[in-house]
């Protein structure tokens, strides 16, 4: 008999087979969502309680930096302006920099003035600007120097960007992430208290 709507008359169902009553049914794993709540509040709580030197601590290590490490960045970063890191692509080598605060002013004077329709092309035209101030040298030719006119050498990374192939510069701004997220976590709350 065929499901008619308002029909409330138990549907006839056929028997079992002999196979499928002596299979049990299969049984869904239990989860016990008021445990896996009281986990996470627990989680949260035992977070709230922890210093800001030890909030910072537990960031480092979730982030697998060391505090040496960390250390050496921040002694880094204020001994010289800056912290460098090289990184290795398929064999070629890159070198990012920290970028400064007139670098961050560039891009978003760069954002403002595009005035871009989207947010895909407001943080396309971010992370290049991001990548050329962060760039020193790429593949065996330097974009910056110590002493150089900023601007001038800017200029010169973002034009190299540009003719650069799409998946390279992929790989570029993977690596920018990578270098970005970790100085996020090295600077964040509580690095103060640590060093």
């Amino acid at each position: 008999m065929p499901l008619q709507i308002g029909n409330f008359k138990p549907i006839d169902t056929p028997a079992p087979t002999a196979t499928e009553a002596a299979t049990p049914p299969a049984t869904a794993p239990v989860i016990d969502a008021g445990a896996q709540a009281l986990e996470a509040l627990e989680s949260k709580l035992a977070d709230e309680t922890l210093t800001p030197a030890e909030k910072y601590r537990k960031r480092l290590s979730d982030a697998d930096i060391t505090i040496e490490e960390a250390s050496a960045v921040f002694d880094d970063l204020l001994a010289r302006g800056f912290y460098e890191k090289v990184v290795t692509i398929k064999g070629r080598q890159a070198v990012l920099r920290t970028r400064a605060y007139e670098d961050h002013l560039r891009s978003v004077s760069a954002v403002e003035i595009a005035s871009p329709r989207y947010s895909s092309t407001q943080d396309e035209l971010q992370a290049r600007y991001n990548l050329a101030a962060s760039l020193i040298s790429w593949n065996g030719v330097t974009y910056k120097t110590a002493n150089g006119d900023v601007e001038k050498e800017f200029n010169t990374t973002m034009a190299a960007l540009k003719r650069m192939p799409a998946p390279i510069y992929a790989l570029l701004l993977a690596e920018l992430a990578q270098f970005d997220a970790k100085m996020f976590v090295i600077f964040s709350e509580g690095a103060l208290e640590n060093f």
